[in-house]
């Protein structure tokens, strides 16, 4: 890696150098060592791997002779092999013990192994294997099969909205204006009869005013109107009875009534729908 950015103390590459990368790439390393042939060759170096050459390919663990050779320099009164599956341990355990090594140990991730006099053992276990941290606390075994599971399947979400829409509505208190329709407004004859009863008629905002100032004699048609929407939807034509004071001052509802009449009067209105 300091060869190939240039950077190494002792060894500067040449062009024309030959450079040998004899092992394969370990998986996820891939662009790593895409980098690093890039960095040779940009040196003037000629490298030679394992994409270039398939038949290339150098174990970077001992063969069994390399193993044999190394005991028989060691020569060691203790063994205890390491790196690798069980099949590799006991494997260069047998070998170990065929070279003469009596005491040889094959232990695995967790035991404790003592040596006493001597003599190799194994004196206990300890909990060994990975552990998730999540925001400095341990994240549980089933937590972690959970979210394997979700990678693997995936996950659906549905989700719903409520909006209610509330119309805004002007009330016009009328004493002359009669009440004589055969069918619904359409939404732009309400919109139409609200901007011109709000030019030339007082407004009143809510009918359920109750006041002990109203005499129960005055009585006066209301015609609710849906003047604006918040959003644009299609109307819904409902009857509504509605149901007329029978009490008003002339005080509080219009200065110009002189007289009303009583009673109760049902008419057609449009609402809006609600919105999901």
């Amino acid at each position: 890696t300091r060869l190939a950015g240039g950077t190494h103390p002792a060894l500067v590459l040449e062009p024309g150098d030959l450079v040998v990368l004899s092992a394969r790439a370990i998986p996820g390393n891939e662009r790593a060592i895409q980098g690093l042939v890039d960095g040779l060759e940009r040196q003037g170096a000629i490298v030679r791997f394992p994409v270039t050459d398939p038949a290339l390919h150098v174990s970077g663990h001992a063969g069994r002779e390399e193993q044999r050779t190394m005991i028989e320099l060691v020569r060691p009164r203790g063994f205890v092999p390491v790196h690798g599956y069980f099949h590799h341990l006991s494997r260069h355990a047998a070998l170990a013990r065929s070279m003469g090594v009596d005491d040889v140990l094959v232990i695995e991730d967790g035991a404790l192994a003592e040596c006493t006099r001597g003599r190799l053992s194994v004196v206990g276990k300890v909990p060994t294997g990975r552990i998730a941290i999540d925001e400095g606390q341990r994240v549980a075994a089933s937590v972690l099969r959970d979210r394997a599971l979700l990678g693997t399947t995936g996950i659906a979400l549905r989700s719903v909205s409520l909006l209610k829409i509330r119309p805004n509505c002007s009330v016009n208190v009328s004493p002359t204006r009669k009440l004589k329709m055969a069918s619904p407004p359409s939404e732009p004859d309400c919109a139409k009869r609200a901007r011109s009863s709000a030019a030339n008629e007082p407004v009143i905002p809510a009918l359920n005013d109750h006041s002990s100032s109203m005499r129960p004699e005055s009585v006066t048609p209301v015609e609710r109107v849906h003047a604006s929407r918040s959003v644009t939807l299609p109307p819904l034509a409902v009857t509504i009875c509605a149901k007329l004071l029978r009490s008003a001052s002339k005080a509080r509802i219009n200065p110009r009534l002189n007289r009303s009449t009583a009673g109760d009067v049902s008419r057609s209105a449009v609402v809006p729908h609600a919105s999901v």
